[in-house]
């Protein structure tokens, strides 16, 4: 075993108890379809922003982002807090029509606005996300986590049956797998959500806890203030290069003269600031205005447009619930950045030796080093109930788009009963899927980095139908079946040439084109292709634009009066303020 025995009894109680908890509140959910993809639309406004912000950090982030910490520094916190301006825009954009339509699929909603065409190619699209992005990747994530608790000496059958696999993975994905879909299958989104609350909580207080002992062991190492840090960082820079210092004083980037006027007006010298420390890069793959163009084309399908995160928002028990959750899940978001980001710095100033390049390995080794016994089981267990949270929120996904954008749609007299085990069937045949595709995952070239990666290429066109859709109401149903349709064919072509899991990274290590950038420029392609098919069709009917589409952008904030503190627009004004301090502070 890779921790002591007191550790691996906590996990697997709470393993066991985690899944027991699930099957609980999954005792009446099974007998409708309603009860089992939408928990009976019952989800208050907390249970909604804690599910979505479960279902995000899952053991991707938590050791994804932990290892591009230790890699890149806290440039990728940006992914993390760009994240709030996405939530407030499905609370307040996206989530009243979701809601008022009283869809319980996003290919639902597609249909109403563009036709039948566009919802089924949707659900193809979004079954083909969850698959790949969402439960491939994340199961692989938990295989990292794992295989440091488990070592077992490889059999001599497995060699000559699977040479490339480690066989510690495989049955390390074998076991999270297994757990997962027992109560997913079984229990449908309420055994989800709640199950995800709690784990959330669990997370929390594991990333905290990492956290503070990886801050008492850097003052133990004479860095208690941030200066410290940048001092330490700057070091270990200046170790891994035997070229030109890489970092200047504001001072000397500046020049002789900025020097000499700072100088002459009685300034403090200017700390030296190291890349490693910086939110803002001003060069590189992760530049300001990269990140400003390719976030929200990414992050419109992630948070506004994709069943996974969404289904907690359609099984909202009011509007203002479906509103107000999202909004929850982005102060939450602030979190990350401290928790989850932040100890991959610390393991680089700490650990750099120790992980050397295998940066997917930063958390764990931060917990084993750093964590007591009986706190290394708790944060471990913490992190496979996150992976457990999103497969089995996935899963939940998929099953509700087979079962009702498919299934129901071809055969509209299917009973619900049969409905909800065609559900169960597709979970447990995506799981299989998925376990293939994630044994692959040693080739993503990094966990965070790889799966947004996948994600650059799936959004562009999905983004660009919803977006324009909800917002323009002259775009045509020809207009989106083109786009997704186009834009998958596409963006399938630059995966292929590009990922590198197939060796070539054409367009990111030839022509220089990072994938956030590509994103956008895939966007704006997607973008004219709708615009123009839009102007060479007929326009839509009056009564489905009105019934799906805002009147104009101001809609969104003049709608109604503002009904008081509570009301959602007042909070996403709020954290707004909250995201604006946090970079004017930290970045």
């Amino acid at each position: 075993m890779g921790i002591h025995w007191i550790d691996m009894t906590i996990i697997v109680v709470y393993l066991g108890g985690i899944t027991g908890v699930g099957l609980w509140f999954s005792r009446h959910q099974r007998d409708s379809s309603a009860g089992y993809f939408l928990a009976g639309r019952s989800l208050g406004w907390v249970t909604v922003g804690l599910a979505l912000f479960a279902t995000n950090i899952s053991t991707v982030h938590l050791t994804g982002l932990a290892g591009a910490g230790f890699s890149e520094g806290m440039v990728f916190g940006n992914f993390e807090w760009l994240a709030p301006f996405l939530l407030i825009l499905l609370g307040l954009v996206f989530a009243p029509f979701y809601f008022r339509t009283r869809i319980a699929t996003l290919p639902e909603y597609l249909e109403g606005r563009y036709g039948p065409a566009s919802r089924t190619v949707l659900a193809f699209m979004a079954v083909v996300g969850a698959l790949f992005i969402h439960i491939g990747v994340t199961l692989h994530a938990g295989a990292e986590v794992m295989k440091t608790l488990i070592h077992i000496d490889t059999p001599d059958w497995w060699t000559p049956l699977a040479p490339h696999l480690d066989f510690n993975i495989a049955v390390s994905i074998g076991i999270v797998s297994t757990l997962t879909i027992i109560y997913t299958a079984l229990g449908g989104l309420k055994a989800v959500v709640v199950t995800e609350s709690v784990q959330t909580i669990l997370l929390l207080l594991g990333a905290a806890a990492v956290t503070a002992f990886g801050l008492v062991e850097l003052s133990h190492r004479g860095a208690t203030s941030l200066a410290d840090l940048h001092r330490m960082a700057l070091e270990q820079e200046a170790r891994e290069t035997s070229g030109p210092r890489l970092v200047q004083t504001p001072a000397e980037a500046g020049g002789p003269r900025d020097h000499r006027l700072a100088a002459r007006r009685g300034a403090a010298p200017e700390t030296p600031r190291s890349t490693h420390l910086s939110m803002i890069r001003t060069t590189g793959d992760y530049t300001w205005w990269i990140m400003l163009l390719g976030y929200p084309v990414i992050g419109i399908w992630y948070w506004c447009a994709d069943q996974t995160i969404v289904q907690r928002v359609l099984g909202a028990r009011s509007e203002w619930d479906a509103q107000v959750g999202p909004i929850f899940a982005g102060f939450i978001k602030v979190l990350p950045v401290f928790l989850m980001v932040f100890p991959g710095v610390i393991a680089y100033l700490l650990f750099r030796d120790t992980i050397g390049d295998d940066a997917d390995a930063t958390l764990s080794v931060l917990i084993l080093e750093l964590l007591p016994r009986g706190m290394q089981g708790l944060v471990l267990a913490g992190l496979l109930a996150a992976m457990m949270s999103t497969v089995a929120g996935a899963l939940n996904s998929t099953a509700t788009l087979v079962s009702i954008d498919i299934v129901k749609r071809l055969r509209p007299a299917t009973a619900d009963r049969t409905l909800v085990r065609i559900g169960q069937a597709t979970a447990v045949a995506v799981m299989i899927v998925a376990v293939a595709w994630s044994t692959q995952g040693e080739r993503f070239g990094g966990i965070f980095a790889g799966i947004n990666q996948m994600i650059s290429v799936l959004a562009p066109p999905i983004s660009t139908v919803f977006v324009w859709g909800i917002f323009w109401r002259r775009g045509t149903s020809a207009a989106a079946l083109t786009t997704l349709l186009g834009g998958f064919v596409l963006g399938a072509v630059v995966f292929v040439v590009d990922f590198p899991a197939f060796g070539l990274e054409l367009i990111t290590k030839e022509w220089g084109i990072p994938f956030m950038l590509q994103a956008w420029i895939l966007f704006m392609i997607c973008s004219a292709v709708y615009v123009v098919v839009s102007l060479l069709t007929p326009p839509p009917t009056p009564d489905c634009v009105d019934r799906y589409c805002w009147p104009n952008p101001l809609a969104v904030l003049t709608e109604r009066r503002i009904g008081g503190v509570s009301d959602p627009r007042v909070l996403a004004l709020l954290l707004v303020l909250v995201m604006v301090g946090c970079y004017s502070v930290f970045a």
